[in-house]
């Protein structure tokens, strides 16, 4: 159910984004197809796997944007 929720904010937030012509990173959908909740800390809270992974993903869009 949680995930089904975050699927339907990043949707939002990606609409939002594209009206306001902003960059979004999709992130949540790179992660979930890891096996992602061996990386939860508690169930909910993910560990430094996931964290460096979130680093690259955000990091490999912005190389390819050339914002960094």
């Amino acid at each position: 159910m949680r995930n089904k929720n975050i699927k339907k904010y990043n949707e939002i937030l990606k609409k939002v984004c594209e009206e306001e012509n902003a960059y979004f990173i999709e992130v949540f959908d790179k992660i979930a197809e890891m096996d992602y909740k061996e990386y939860l800390t508690d169930g909910a809270h993910p560990d430094s796997v996931i964290h460096k992974k979130i680093f690259e993903i955000v990091r490999d869009f912005l190389l390819e944007k050339k914002l960094i």
